[in-house]
């Protein structure tokens, strides 16, 4: 197949997915992508799917046209790797519905700028955000108990956040080379800094860590040239 041959299939293809054909994922759910208005819907009832680096979600073929997603009210989860890489995303409502966010789910969303964690989130998982360079601004809720390894990582316009009292660990390389961030709170009953935390936080000037830090892992603090 030449290359204008393979041209008009794609965008065939791309056109299918503009009609009012909602597709099949899941037990009960659909997914359907306007591509005149770059909006992709999920719909439907119960949890979305887990994917991988291997096993895309069946929208990422237009991935990189994804501006906009909106998720029904009774979706419950958002499954692994699933808008890995929609580079063009700037807008996602995640309804309370909510309850799971699967690793490396928004990972690679270069242009999404702020979101809102829904109130029924207890875990950020590993990767979450990991290279989100354009996140500026992020709502995590108070019931949030555990941020995983790597999930702010390379977010490199991110300038503050506040961390939830109800976690006790800043894991591996949580904010590695967020070299924006200028403000973090660490809450009060926090025990443990691990390796690479703050590598490279260029922009940060000064932190305040609790009494309650027993241990501090190697390179937590490493290339933090401005921290006075």
């Amino acid at each position: 197949m030449d290359l204008l041959s393979s041209l008009l299939l794609f965008r065939s293809q791309l056109h299918r997915y503009t009609k009012e054909e909602p597709v099949a994922f899941g037990e009960n759910l659909t997914w359907l992508f306007d591509n005149n208005a770059n909006i992709l819907t999920i719909s439907g009832t119960g949890d979305m799917p887990d994917y991988s680096s291997d096993t895309k979600a069946p929208w990422y073929t237009f991935c990189e046209f994804i501006e906009t997603i909106t998720i029904d009210n009774e979706v419950t989860s958002i499954g692994n790797y699933s808008f890995f890489e929609c580079i063009s995303l700037t807008t996602i409502t995640i309804p309370d519905s909510v309850v799971s966010i699967g690793i490396f789910a928004f990972s690679c969303c270069s242009s999404l700028i702020s979101i809102n964690v829904p109130d029924g989130i207890t875990t950020i998982p590993a990767n979450l955000f990991y290279k989100c360079s354009s996140l500026t601004n992020i709502t995590i809720p108070d019931n949030v108990t555990n941020i995983g390894p790597f999930a702010f990582a390379y977010c490199s316009n991110l300038t503050s956040i506040n961390i939830p009292d109800g976690i006790t660990a800043i894991h591996e390389s949580l904010f590695y080379k967020c070299s924006s961030l200028t403000n973090i709170a660490i809450p009060d009953g926090l025990t443990s800094i691990k390796l690479y935390a703050f590598y490279g936080c260029t922009s940060l000037t000064n932190i305040n860590i609790p009494d309650s830090v027993t241990s501090i892992g190697k390179y937590a603090f490493s290339y933090c040239s401005n921290l006075t």
